[in-house]
C-alpha cells in the first residue's frame, strides 16, 4: 500500500514553498506561471525540510496551479518562471485556453451555486421536517408530507373535497 499524503503534510509544504519563494508562490491574483516539470527541482533544492515528502509537495503543488490567482496568471503572462523568478519558456495557447475555459466553469458553478441560495432561502432546512405553525386541524382531515425533492412541507387534505358542480 502506498503512503498516503496528510494535509498537514500538504499545509507545510504549502508554508514551506512560500517562505522560500515568495515571488512565485505567495497568495494572490495574477500569479506567476511556474516552468514545466518544476517540482524536479524543487525535489532537489538542498533545503527541503525532510518531513515534506514527494506526494505532499505534488498535491501542493497542485492546489497551487489549480487556484484561481495561477490560473489568471496564465492568461495574463507570456512566459513560464523559473524558481529564481526568471521568464523561461512560452506558454502554449493550449495552456491559456485551458485556464480560460477552468476558470469559467468555475464561474457557472459559483453563480448557479448562488442562484439556487437565493431561491431557498425561505426553504425548510434538509434533514428532519420543520412543524408547520398554523391554524390547528384535527389529524383525521389533513395529511402532512415531507417533499425531498422541493425540501418543503406540504399540508394536504387526507379525503378530497367534493367537487362543486357550476
Amino acid at each position: 500500500m502506498k503512503n498516503k499524503w496528510k494535509s498537514n503534510q500538504v499545509r507545510a509544504a504549502q508554508a514551506w514553498l512560500t517562505a522560500t519563494w515568495p515571488q512565485l508562490f505567495a497568495a494572490g491574483r495574477d500569479l506567476k506561471p511556474l516552468s514545466l516539470k518544476i517540482h524536479k527541482d524543487i525535489l532537489q533544492h538542498p533545503n527541503r525540510p525532510a518531513e515534506i515528502s514527494r506526494r505532499a509537495l505534488m498535491e501542493a503543488l497542485k492546489r497551487h496551479t489549480t487556484s484561481f490567482g495561477y490560473l489568471y496568471g496564465i492568461i495574463k503572462f507570456s512566459h513560464r518562471h523559473t524558481l529564481a523568478g526568471e521568464p523561461e519558456e512560452i506558454i502554449f495557447p493550449a495552456h491559456k485556453q485551458w485556464a480560460k475555459q477552468t476558470l469559467r466553469k468555475a464561474q457557472k458553478l459559483s453563480q448557479a451555486t448562488s442562484r439556487r441560495g437565493a431561491r431557498n432561502r425561505n426553504v425548510a432546512p434538509v434533514g428532519r421536517p420543520t412543524r408547520v405553525r398554523s391554524a390547528p386541524r384535527k389529524a383525521a382531515d389533513t395529511r402532512i408530507t415531507y417533499k425531498k425533492s422541493r425540501r418543503r412541507i406540504a399540508v394536504k387534505p387526507a379525503t378530497p373535497s367534493p367537487l362543486v358542480a357550476a
